[in-house]
This record gives C-alpha cells, sequence and structure tokens, in this order.
C-alpha cells in the first residue's frame, strides 16, 4: 500500500531554502504509516516526536526541531554547499 503522506525529501531542498515546516498532519501521517489502527497516534506526544525525529534523520535530515506539534527540517548540507560556494 502507498504510503498516504511521506517524510519530505531533503534533497529536494535549494541553497535559499533549506529548511521546510512538516506541520501536526504530516508528523502524524509518517509516524502512523503502516501501524495498526490501535497502535496510531492522534496528538504528537513524545514517542511520536522521537520516532518521527529518527525517520527524518534516517530520510537525511540533519536538524529537527519541534516547535509545538510541528517540526522544522533543515538540510544544513545544502547550506553549507551555498556558503562554501560564495568563499
Amino acid at each position: 500500500m502507498p504510503r498516504r503522506n511521506q517524510m519530505p525529501n531533503p534533497d529536494a531542498r535549494s541553497p535559499d531554502e533549506p529548511t521546510i515546516i512538516a506541520k501536526k498532519k504530516t508528523v502524524l501521517d509518517v509516524f502512523n504509516d503502516g501501524k495498526p489502527a490501535e497502535e496510531q497516534a492522534t496528538n504528537v506526544t513524545k514517542k511520536v516526536k522521537a520516532e518521527f525525529e529518527q525517520l527524518a534523520r534516517d530520510a537525511g535530515w540533519d536538524s529537527i526541531e519541534f516547535h509545538g506539534s510541528q517540526a522544522v527540517l533543515r538540510n544544513t548540507a545544502v547550506e553549507n554547499a551555498k556558503k562554501n560556494k560564495e568563499t
């Protein structure tokens, strides 16, 4: 079965926009994907945040910061590539 809402792709970021905000729906959809109904979450808890952060790191995101129920994902490699070009 295809994923409803996949983890955002860090390679799709540009040097001018290295970050993206994963909204609550995205965080929960990624966490709940493939889980039976009784294990699915409806709120962003510590457990959801921890698993989402690990999934984001596995996908290639370097920096993950939660602000409430949203996650700010940053691809620092893209940022660093721009800085290296400018020097």
